[in-house]
């Protein structure tokens, strides 16, 4: 989020809402323990695709900036990346560029 600028205020406040955060799952009728979620955007939180897509634009953009890796998709046309909504693929010719 600094990344792009958002005041710092906003981010704790965000981050406030992240922390210690718990989950109960629902099934046939019953609730499970409660367990501490580590990772991820809340689901059903009305930031959670802002945040998302925050966090997916800066990896595209750190990962593909001023590199040539992918693979050649046409003679003038470079395939680095396939992402659509929240499916995700980076290519690349070996290893130490995925990296």
């Amino acid at each position: 989020m600094r990344h792009y600028g958002i005041p710092e205020k906003f981010i704790s406040l965000i981050r406030g809402t992240y922390q210690d955060m718990k989950c109960r799952v629902a099934h046939a009728g019953q609730l499970s323990d409660s367990f501490e979620v580590k990772t991820g955007v809340r689901q059903g939180c009305i930031l959670s695709p802002f945040l998302f897509l925050l966090a997916i634009d800066w990896i595209m953009k750190t990962t593909t900036a001023g590199r040539r890796n992918g693979i050649q998709w046409t003679l003038f046309d470079q395939l680095e990346d396939l992402d659509f909504a929240d499916d995700l693929a980076l290519l690349s010719h070996n290893h130490a560029q995925m990296q």
